[in-house]
Parts: structure tokens; C-alpha cells; sequence
């Protein structure tokens, strides 16, 4: 069964208003949405969808927020949680101060076996030198031998 479009409360003005008000792009096609409707310069989810250049679906996924909690439940933006990191904060830290003594590792192997010794990690080699150099931006620069007739 079709869900009616919800009544729009407050006036074109009070709309146009929060439209000018409001900068990002996702907030402000929710509320020109409404402003369309209250306006009637569309009539329909199709309407609106069409105009705004999204899915009729995603007009309706956002009448029904504003419909359970008016224009502050429809304007709120989930964000995904993202991943959850490999090396825990504590861990992170601990290989940093690590990295950051003079004799702390000699290759990313010797850290890769520090973290399977210590903390019981079993991650692939790549992950660890992935992290270490381009998220800790760390550098294992090591003196090498040098022949002793050189000068």
C-alpha cells in the first residue's frame, strides 16, 4: 500500500529560510524536498525524485524520517563505523615509542615478529608494512656496513 506524502509543516518563507541557512549538499535536497512539496511544484515522490535528480525511494526514505521526527530526524546523517582497526590504540602507540628509539627495529619483519611475539598478532607481513610506513609514516633507516679502506 502507498504511504501519503506527510503534511509539511511551516510556511514556504520558514523553508526557504533553513534552505539558505543550511551549507551541505545531502541537508540541503532533503530540505528543498520539503520545499517542493509545500510550494506544490511537485505533487509526488516521482516529482520531487525527478527534480532532484535521486530515486523515488530516497524521497520516501526522507518523508518517512520527517514524518516519525520532523525536519531534525530527517536532516540527521547516518555514518557507516568504518572498520575496526588491526592494532588497537595501546598497540599503536606501544610500536610507535618502539619506532622511535634509536636501536627500535632493524626491518619490518623484526616489527612483524615483535607483534606476533608480543601481542599474539597474526597479520601478513604486508599489513604491517603498509601501516608502519604510510599510516605511521615511519622509516626503517639503518646504518649499513661500510667497508673500513673506504676513505
Amino acid at each position: 500500500m502507498k504511504t501519503p506524502i506527510p503534511p509539511i509543516h511551516g510556511t514556504p518563507e520558514e523553508l526557504k529560510e533553513l534552505l539558505s541557512a543550511v551549507r551541505e549538499a545531502q541537508r540541503h535536497q532533503r530540505l528543498q524536498a520539503l520545499y517542493l512539496l509545500q510550494t506544490q511544484q511537485a505533487r509526488t515522490r516521482r516529482q520531487v525524485a525527478h527534480l532532484l535528480g535521486v530515486h523515488r525511494d530516497t524521497v520516501g526514505r526522507w518523508l518517512a524520517a520527517y514524518a516519525s521526527g520532523g525536519i531534525p530526524q530527517m536532516l540527521t546523517i547516518a555514518k557507516a563505523p568504518g572498520k575496526v582497526p588491526l592494532l588497537a590504540p595501546a598497540m599503536q602507540q606501544a610500536l610507535r615509542d618502539r619506532l622511535t628509539q634509536p636501536h627500535g627495529f632493524a626491518s619490518y619483519k623484526a616489527i612483524w615478529q615483535w607483534l606476533r611475539q608480543e601481542y599474539g598478532l597474526s597479520i601478513a607481513y604486508k599489513t604491517v608494512h603498509k601501516f608502519v610506513r604510510y599510516t605511521l609514516r615511519a622509516k626503517l633507516k639503518v646504518p649499513r656496513k661500510s667497508p673500513i679502506k673506504k676513505f
